[in-house]
């Protein structure tokens, strides 16, 4: 109610004076001075949480229309588990809720923190038992933390996509230390390192914590990839290209083959005509 807040700029000044690392409080602190405010009653922890992650736009990054529903999402998925509902007038039951892990939620460092992990989700979710995101939080935010790349390099090349300067998108192919060895034979990737793992282990920790939408510019790219491999017949040539046709020598064999195998069916037939005279 304080009318200083009603100016206009005020409230742009005060969340980034509150965002700055240098301005932050232990959240603990936060928390014992927010139990001491009310009206007698022990507010519940949680709505500091709340507030906090309504006040900041944490999904700003995101389109105007998915930012006001990630930021409605957020705040449903908090106030279930609040003791009793922190809004004053329920929001629509159709709209989906993410499954919080209250163990993290307590566990925030100062305000930068829960913005950070806010902004990261998996930071704050439960977690299935291979660390993925799981099914709620994809069907409540799909457009947040999807795996676009299904096939690894070397998964890619044995379903025969050949490889040229893709370095943007290097960590959804880099799997292990295979996907190394395939690069560096095609001259992509060039390493004085001297160990394939450890660049392996780089790449898929370039992109860790970083949040990508799903129209992003190779987004196409990676779509053509997946269909193509999804391709029986796409299947069937690479592996008989990989198989039977990899090499002259091999080329060389499957020709006597198919001329032996020729010559033993034209003999099969004359033999049969002749035998039908």
């Amino acid at each position: 109610m304080d009318p200083l807040f009603h100016i206009g700029w005020i409230a742009s000044t005060l969340e980034r004076d509150l965002i700055l690392l240098e301005n932050q409080i232990p959240f603990f602190i936060l928390e014992h001075l927010h139990s001491v405010i009310g009206d007698g009653n022990t507010p519940d922890p949680l709505l500091l949480i709340f507030m906090t992650v309504n006040y900041f736009p944490i999904y700003q990054y995101l389109p105007p229309a998915l930012c006001t529903l990630a930021e409605e999402i957020a705040s449903q998925s908090i106030s279930h588990l609040a003791a009793r509902p922190l809004f004053s007038t329920a929001l629509p039951s159709a709209l989906p809720s993410r499954r919080l892990d209250p163990e993290k939620l307590y566990d925030f460092r100062h305000l930068v923190d829960l913005v950070r992990k806010f902004m990261l989700l998996e930071e704050t979710l439960v977690s299935t038992e291979n660390g993925a995101y799981g099914q709620e939080a994809r069907r409540a935010c799909p457009y947040i933390g999807t795996n676009m790349y299904r096939y690894s390099a070397s998964e890619l090349s044995d379903l025969g996509v050949r490889f040229k300067d893709y370095t943007h998108f290097m960590d959804g192919l880099i799997n292990t230390s295979k996907d190394i060895e395939l690069l560096q034979h095609h001259g992509i990737i060039e390493s004085f390192m001297g160990d394939d793992e450890a660049i392996a282990t780089m790449f898929n920790n370039i992109c860790k914590n970083r949040i990508f939408s799903s129209n992003y510019y190779y987004a196409k790219l990676v779509r053509d990839l997946t269909m193509h491999c999804r391709k029986r017949r796409n299947v069937w040539m690479a592996k008989l290209w990989r198989n039977y046709l990899s090499s002259p020598w091999a080329i060389l064999s499957v020709l006597a083959a198919s001329v032996l195998l020729i010559l033993t069916a034209t003999q099969t037939v004359y033999s049969a005509y002749c035998s039908a005279k």
